[in-house]
């Protein structure tokens, strides 16, 4: 989903992680197969491994000489959870200037992991870099310190999600939200230089649940890009997109908007995350991700993950917006809107939203019932005391704008299922925003 207003910068390529087999990993690498220590609470969940800090590679790589291992070269460990930007790319320096303000050399740090073969490709000598989260040792507190977590906090790197590897993920997507509130490193907009159009007010969300089985619906999953000024096109050919591992579109590190791309003023544009062709004038766009799945559902929107974050970058590799999902700190205001009724017993179903005592924007809410998705058209603004109609399992044009009751068609005749959408005998509508906040919970 989006952050609204969020600003930020530039990219980092890392190879895909593999996970590797236990004889695979010994053979590779003797020193990280042994754990070196465990809490006997979690000795089957998580692995530990002690040392101290030889060399900071860059903003999310140490070589660290493990205790105990046998050997006398450091190994080089990848920090979980989070990505920086490459060196050769902007804020790379800065990123590794910061990792070793936290980690000097000689610093003791704890590695741990869930599994002793948790691997991320390889440094410039061929090297297997080992998966690891990173705390270091605080004398002064007698305490390990979470190193990602300054990081993030900080405003150096970004959250990356990884299934092998998930114990902090979580909250992870929180710190990062913390360090983008402070819009400061990463998170300042000009830091890569100033322009283009600085003045631009842009927003960004994710339609991450699909109207349907998402597997089968690939393009039911998108993102918007909104041009909030009312007066002025904002030109984006060159721009990018990409993901915090920089590998979502066919492997490639970016996406890179066409020439004459353009979100027209108060409008916007939609990038699809499935196949298609590209139509630069109706402002459709296509990553053709291979993924069948590419934006996870979200189970518990108290917690970071599963979710998901997509960047947009000027040709000088600033950030320069956001679309995040759930948010879980310094979110944007909800709509002053409610669903008022649900009429599920009658022959043609509908779910009515009112604005209460002030206007309401309904760009990027949703409404969900049984896994079924509805999203209200972007540019929808309700009056104060203004009610939408939303009709169940029924076509139409839908009104974004006018006077009176507006009307919008959520599917058409028999799009959902034999039966009726709405059950009778009891059901649930939930509007949420596209940061997965809930605005109403409806039950009957």
């Amino acid at each position: 989903m989006s952050r609204a207003s969020s600003r930020l910068v530039s990219g980092r390529r890392y190879n895909r992680m593999r996970r590797v087999t236990w004889a695979v990993a010994f053979l590779i690498s003797l020193p990280m197969v042994l754990a070196l220590a465990t809490v006997p609470s979690q000795a089957a969940a998580t692995h530990y491994w002690y040392g101290k800090v030889k060399k900071v590679q860059d903003g999310d790589t140490v070589y660290v000489k493990i205790r105990g291992d046998g050997l006398k070269r450091a190994v080089p460990i990848r920090n979980a959870g989070i990505q920086a930007t490459a060196k050769t790319e902007c804020h790379g320096i800065a990123a590794r200037t910061a990792f070793r303000s936290f980690l000097h050399k000689g610093t003791s740090v704890r590695l741990s992991a869930k599994h002793k073969n948790s691997t991320a490709g390889h440094d410039p000598k061929g090297r297997t870099r080992y998966w690891r989260y990173i705390d270091k040792w605080v004398p002064s507190t007698h305490s390990w310190v979470d190193v990602q977590a300054l990081l993030l906090r900080h405003g150096d790197v970004m959250w990356l999600a990884h299934t092998d590897e998930p114990a902090r993920i979580s909250a992870y997507h929180r710190y990062m939200q913390e360090g983008m509130a402070k819009h400061t490193g990463l998170w300042d907009s000009n830091y890569c230089g100033s322009g283009p159009s600085d003045s631009a007010s842009l927003r960004m969300w994710l339609n991450y649940e699909a109207d349907g089985v998402d597997s089968t619906n690939k393009n039911g999953e998108w993102m918007r890009i909104q041009n909030r000024s009312a007066s002025t096109n904002l030109s984006i050919a060159g721009w990018k997109l990409r993901n915090a591992s920089r590998t979502f579109d066919k492997g490639s590190q970016y996406y890179t908007f066409p020439s004459g791309s353009v979100v027209p003023a108060g409008g916007f544009i939609t990038v699809f995350f499935g196949s298609g062709t590209t139509s630069v004038a109706s402002g459709r766009f296509y990553l053709g991700v291979k993924d069948t799945q590419y934006l996870p559902n979200v189970t518990d929107p108290t917690k970071g993950y599963p979710g998901r974050s997509i960047y947009l970058l000027d040709p000088q590799t600033d950030f320069r917006a956001l679309a995040d999902y759930p948010c879980l700190v310094n979110c944007p205001s909800k709509p002053n809107v409610t669903i008022s009724t649900v009429d599920y017993a009658s022959a043609e179903e509908s779910i009515t939203l009112r604005a209460g005592s002030t206007s309401a924007d309904l760009s990027g809410l949703v409404l969900e019932n049984d896994g079924w998705t509805k999203e209200i058209a972007p540019g929808t603004v309700l009056a104060a005391g203004q009610s939408l109609k939303v009709w169940c399992d029924k076509g139409g044009t839908n009104e974004i704008s006018g006077s009176g009751t507006l009307e919008q068609f959520w599917g058409g005749p028999s799009w959902h299922r034999s039966t009726t959408m709405l059950e009778n005998s009891g059901d649930t509508v939930v509007l949420r925003t596209a940061q997965s906040q809930v605005i109403k919970t409806y039950s009957w």
